[in-house]
C-alpha cells in the first residue's frame, strides 16, 4: 500500500500554514477558501507559498502512482462565497486516483487565486508516465486593490499559492522554509491497492 505525493507547485517560501508565518508579519489564523461549513469539514491543513513577487505558472506535480485527476473550477476564495468570480477568488479542485479515468480515488488538493485556468471544470485527465499538468498562473497584486496601503484587511497580499487538502496528510516544511519546484513535498494520501 503506498503513499502518493503532490510537491511544490512553484518555487518559494511558506508563508503560511495553519496560521500564517511571522516571516511575512503575522501569526493570524490562516482561513481555508470555503463558503460554508460542510466545505471547512472536508478540507485541511492550509499552505501558502509565497513566490517573491513573481507570478508564475502553477503546476501540480505529483507521484508516479497518480494515473488520472479530474479537476474542477469553483469560486471559493476572497468574496467568491458572494458570488463574485475573478481571479482571486477562483480556486481550482484536483481529485487524485490510482487508475485511469477517475478510478480509485485517494484524495485531492485545492489551489487558490488561480489565474487563467489551463484545465477544464469537470474534466478528466489520464497519465501513463507524465507526473505534472499546468493549473494556471500566480497572480499579482494585492486583494481588494490597495488594501494595504489604506489599512484595510487584506484577502490577497502579494503573489502566493494557496493550497489545502482532502484527505491525507500535510508533509510541508515549516513556516519560513524555502521551497523548490516540483521536488518538496507538500500532502501525501496513503492508499490501497488495488482499490
Amino acid at each position: 500500500m503506498p503513499y502518493a505525493y503532490v510537491y511544490a507547485p512553484v518555487s518559494g517560501t511558506i508563508t503560511g500554514l495553519d496560521q500564517y508565518c511571522s516571516c511575512v508579519g503575522s501569526t493570524k489564523p490562516h482561513p481555508r477558501c470555503c463558503c460554508d461549513q460542510l466545505c471547512r469539514d472536508q478540507w485541511y491543513n492550509p499552505v501558502d507559498i509565497g513566490t517573491h513577487r513573481q507570478t508564475p505558472s502553477i503546476w501540480l506535480y505529483f507521484s508516479i502512482g497518480i494515473r488520472s485527476i479530474r479537476t474542477f473550477i469553483r469560486y471559493l476564495c476572497c468574496d467568491g462565497c458572494s458570488g463574485q468570480q475573478h481571479d482571486y477568488s477562483r480556486t481550482v479542485i484536483v481529485e487524485l486516483y490510482a487508475e485511469p479515468n477517475a478510478v480509485c480515488y485517494i484524495g485531492a488538493v485545492k489551489f487558490g487565486h488561480v489565474a487563467f485556468p489551463q484545465v477544464q471544470d469537470g474534466q478528466i485527465y489520464n497519465f501513463s508516465g507524465a507526473t505534472s499538468i499546468k493549473i494556471g498562473y500566480v497572480v499579482g497584486g494585492d486583494y481588494p486593490p490597495n488594501c494595504k496601503n489604506e489599512g484595510k484587511e487584506c484577502c490577497y497580499t502579494g503573489p502566493h499559492v494557496h493550497m489545502e487538502r482532502s484527505g491525507g496528510e500535510r508533509v510541508a516544511p515549516p513556516c519560513c522554509a524555502t521551497v523548490s519546484e516540483g521536488t518538496t513535498p507538500i500532502y501525501r494520501w496513503y492508499y490501497q491497492t488495488p482499490c
